[in-house]
């Protein structure tokens, strides 16, 4: 309801705003670990610390990235060999491009300490060949006879010894 000049009363029963939309920008960063439980203290504080603009975190280990790339030139996406575990880490926000990758980096430098730290990269193309890495390690198996089954839920102390296990 809204009073004017010279006694004008009215009711508003509908508006629109147009905002324009900030754009989104996305980080990606890759880093392997020698152990497994560090890895996985990594990921929780990932989750607790980025929280609000983590989008992805995944992890593999230097087999399945060996099988994945395995004469695959396109899928290579360190430029030295990663340690066992790899962790592969992406945010987005609606901020500069340098304020992402600065909240990365000093994620990184706060906890990533038993991280070998290989890229932090705001690149989509550095994202994608992630990714596409990421799908080949099924088509890689596949081609060698076996079935991979990645979705489970397992408490993060015992998640890799169903890896052992299954190998």
């Amino acid at each position: 309801m809204f009073v004017g000049s010279e006694g004008t009363l009215g009711i508003i029963s509908e508006a629109s705003l147009l905002c324009i939309q900030s754009q989104v920008e996305r980080v990606t960063a890759l880093a392997s670990f020698n152990e497994f439980c560090d890895l996985t203290e990594i990921v929780m504080r990932a989750k607790q610390e980025l929280g609000n603009i983590l989008s992805i975190a995944e992890v593999l280990d230097r087999q399945a990235y060996d099988l994945a790339t395995n004469g695959k030139g396109d899928l290579q996406v360190f430029d030295e060999h990663p340690r066992n575990f790899i962790f592969i880490l992406e945010v987005e926000q609606y901020d500069t491009i340098e304020n992402t990758t600065k909240s990365v980096t000093n994620f990184f430098k706060v906890y990533g300490f038993r991280a070998k730290l290989h890229k932090i990269h705001p690149s989509e193309a550095l994202a994608a060949n992630i990714w596409n890495l990421r799908n080949n390690i099924v088509s890689a198996c596949q081609n060698r006879g076996y079935t991979l089954k990645y979705d489970i839920s397992l408490n993060a102390d015992h998640f890799y010894e169903i890896v052992e296990s299954l190998r």
